[in-house]
């Protein structure tokens, strides 16, 4: 299938060219994988979408049905985890498979409020286990809560806060990477002072925590490292 240029020149053959290396590098780490193959999807016009998942097939094996999944996760799960976190916090949604994701991205979310106040989402879930729910709608039976030692809140905050920050890195990533591609060289605004005083607090909050780790910070920063 030829490749015809749109006025974003977006092609499926100069999509393929920005995944390939990054894939190469996360073959064993799918969930990264899956966002940035469906960020270059979901941007493709449909004519080049096909082109495209037949080169990432032809080299990956993943199908254009898998594409599809991928880029509906990349669209919705981040606001489905919000709201899990919302009713229900700390959630255990780190860990979970791109299938675990797809089941909740399918689910509605009242069932998902009721099931997060429930408890379901306190510990890891599987696939199954949310696919029944969007099934049956049966919520999980609530269980008592644990008393937890402020040793464990730490840790479960950690976690917390890493998640965070991971979802913060993706969301920068994709803002560079579309003015990049748009050629956009200065966006200044209410927003971007709002994110870079955001950063800068969070950076005295890790100095305060780990000084170590905020020098390393404050280093690669400058390109020290």
């Amino acid at each position: 299938m030829a490749t015809n240029k749109t006025n974003k020149g977006l092609t499926a053959m100069d999509a393929f060219k920005r995944v390939k290396p990054l894939l190469d590098l996360l073959r064993k780490d799918i969930r990264k994988a899956a966002a940035i193959v469906s960020k270059e999807y979901s941007s493709l016009p449909k004519m080049e979408k096909t082109d495209f998942a037949d080169k990432v097939q032809a080299e990956y094996g993943w199908s254009q049905n898998r594409l599809q999944r991928f880029a509906r996760i990349d669209r919705e799960f981040p606001a489905k985890a919000r709201l899990i976190s919302a009713a229900h916090a700390p959630s255990k949604l780190s860990d979970i498979s791109t299938e675990t994701m797809h089941q909740i991205v399918q689910t509605p979310d009242t069932l998902l409020k009721k099931a997060s106040v429930a408890g379901m989402f306190a510990k890891a879930v599987t696939r199954n286990q949310v696919e029944a729910l969007r099934k049956t709608g049966q919520l999980p039976k609530q269980s008592k809560a644990q008393p937890k030692t402020d040793l464990q809140k730490i840790r479960s905050w950690m976690v917390d806060a890493e998640n965070h920050i991971n979802r913060a890195s993706l969301d920068i990533g994709k803002i560079t990477s579309l003015m990049l591609d748009s050629k956009v060289r200065d966006a200044k605004g209410r927003e971007a002072t709002a994110l870079i005083l955001a950063f800068e607090k969070l950076c005295t909050k890790m100095a305060t925590a780990n000084p170590v780790t905020s020098k390393r910070a404050f280093a690669i920063l400058k390109g020290e490292v």
